[in-house]
């Protein structure tokens, strides 16, 4: 199987963005942790769960363990105070770099702040993969998918 998709059917969309990746993993590893990812994803989101405080208990312990600790209202002020002190470029690099907290990147799945309807990842190369994302408008803040896509191995991501 060289392509997985994620559906939720909540929403409908027609404009894509498409991200490719690299990774030193082969395309079963990564398709089986998306997999695992993707099927976390569509539980919670049919059975509307996004609010229980257990939440990660439905996600695979790997990934779980991917996230860093909460940063605290200090913490998210020193890095704004930093963020804004940065040029465009370096704001991007910084948050390409910058890891997510477990509630943060939850909050991006709420329907009206998840910023796509559908991905669908597929095999290019033996070395290379695309990830489609289907929005229901443009552009798709992707921080949250570019999370993802590194907890399962890519590398070198980059958006067409």
């Amino acid at each position: 199987m060289n392509e997985i998709n994620l559906e939720p059917f909540d929403r409908r969309g027609s404009l894509e963005t498409t991200l490719h990746f690299s990774s030193e993993s082969e395309w079963q590893q990564i398709s089986t942790k998306l997999n695992e990812i993707f099927q976390s994803l569509d539980t919670t989101l049919r059975a509307n769960k996004l609010i229980d405080n257990n939440l990660s208990n439905d996600f695979p312990t790997w990934f779980i363990k991917e996230f860093s600790n909460t940063r605290t209202l200090e913490e998210e002020k020193e890095y704004l105070i930093k963020y804004r002190s940065l040029s465009t470029s370096e704001r991007v690099k910084l948050e390409e770099n910058r890891s997510w907290d477990f509630p943060n990147w939850v909050s991006w799945l709420e329907p009206e702040d998840r910023p796509w309807v559908s991905l669908h990842a597929r095999l290019l190369t033996n070395e290379k993969f695309e990830l489609l994302v289907t929005s229901d408008s443009l552009p798709i803040a992707t921080g949250s998918i570019r999370w993802l896509l590194k907890c399962v191995g890519a590398k070198n991501i980059t958006e067409l």
